[in-house]
Order: C-alpha cells, then structure tokens, then sequence
C-alpha cells in the first residue's frame, strides 16, 4: 500500500468512528437525562409524602387552600428538578451506572 492508499483509509474509518462517537454521546445522555428525570420524581414523592405529614399536624391552618396546595405542589416539582440538576441525591449516578453496565 501507498501512502495515499493509507490516508484513504484513514479518512473513511475516521469518518466511520465520529457518527457512532456522536451517538454513543447521545445515548449516554439520554440515559443521564432518564435517570435524573426518575430521580427528580423520587425527590418530588419525597417532598410530597413530607409536606402530607406536616398537613396532618395542621390541619385546619389559614393556609389549607385548594390555590395554595395547588401552588405548594408546583413548587415541590420544580424544587424536585433543580435539587436534581444541580446536585442531586445520587440515585440518578447510580441508576446511569448500573444501566451502562448491562
């Protein structure tokens, strides 16, 4: 082989590799997105299970409205998301490993 012969090749398996390169980067974090998303519904139920203790310690408050639960549950969604994407408990680091794995 001449050395244009092996620059050709080069070129066609380097080609070849960065498509699959890209999309194993893209399932990796799909993957990462999927198990932060499962974590955050973890925290979310968490929250939810917390804040349905603290409801029954006060039940009749001047804050026990249908808005206000509306809002508080709002709130502990987007509290769940940004615990997660920020730092996160680390369920989501072990369930993306433990899927990696298989």
């Amino acid at each position: 082989m001449d050395i244009l012969t092996l620059q050709s090749v080069s070129a066609q398996s380097a080609g070849a590799i960065k498509p699959a390169i890209r999309e194993a980067d893209s399932e990796d974090q799909a993957l990462r997105s999927a198990a932060q998303d499962f974590e955050a519904m973890m925290v979310e139920q968490m929250l939810k299970s917390m804040r349905a203790a603290n409801e029954a310690l006060a039940e009749d408050g001047l804050l026990s409205s249908r808005e206000q639960k509306f809002w508080q549950e709002f709130q502990d969604s987007q509290l769940a998301m940004e615990l997660v994407r920020s730092q996160g408990l680390g369920l989501a680091d072990a369930i993306f490993a433990q899927v990696q794995d298989k």
